[in-house]
């Protein structure tokens, strides 16, 4: 099996459904867990998008292109929101909100009238920085003295996420990618396996959030 851009995305898709399964068992076992429920639903919604480009042979790109990532959006809503609750933090609707909206607004601008996946990118990218340093500014300011080392922990993961989108910030997309991801070059295959790995950390840090509390 050849490791190119189309396999990894496979991979990584297979490898979030998994994750989804997993966090789906789990719930069976800690009903009372608010923040389980909306990181379940977050890892079913990521896997969602990911649908979306597997699917982009067979299906019009530019419906597909703003399905996926307006769920995208919103499982990142979700998987903040989750950690807020496990925090015990409230958290005003209109912020992520806001930051979720401007997001897809974003990218329909630049497949529709303007289409440019290196700006698509960028914006990805952006709100991914914006979204896990979100996160761990939360783990990190409001841990609970009993579940420092849980949150600690969970918010070096999302440092990391952060720190690979902000470094794909600055990579240039291949000339010929046009407006397929799939051809956007070896930067940004790089860092799309980075964050394959980084997803199954982020699973691990979730669990022991739970376990420590």
């Amino acid at each position: 099996m050849t490791l190119d851009f189309p396999t990894v995305a496979v991979l990584g898709y297979l490898l979030c459904l998994g994750i989804a399964v997993g966090f789906s068992l789990l719930l069976l076992v800690l009903r009372g867990q608010p923040a389980l429920r909306l990181w379940t639903a977050s890892l079913w919604l990521l896997a969602l998008s990911l649908t979306s480009v597997a699917l982009r042979a067979q299906l019009p790109v530019v419906p597909l292109v703003i399905f996926g990532n307006a769920v995208l959006a919103l499982s990142a809503v979700l998987m903040l929101y989750g950690v807020a609750r496990h925090l015990q933090r409230p958290l005003p609707a209109w912020q992520p909100a806001v930051l979720a909206g401007a997001y897809v607004a974003g990218i329909v601008a630049f497949v529709v009238p303007f289409p440019n996946l290196a700006i698509r990118l960028d914006i990805a990218s952006l709100f991914a920085v914006l979204v896990n340093a979100w996160m761990a500014g939360l783990l990190v300011r409001h841990a609970p003295p009993q579940q420092r080392t849980s949150c600690r922990l969970a918010a070096a993961i999302f440092a990391a996420e952060a720190l690979v989108y902000l470094v794909r910030l600055w990579l240039p997309v291949a000339p010929e990618a046009g407006q397929d991801i799939f051809r956007a070059g070896a930067p940004m295959f790089a860092t799309y396996l980075a964050g394959i790995f980084l997803e199954l950390a982020r699973c691990f840090a979730l669990v022991l959030l739970l376990v420590e509390k």
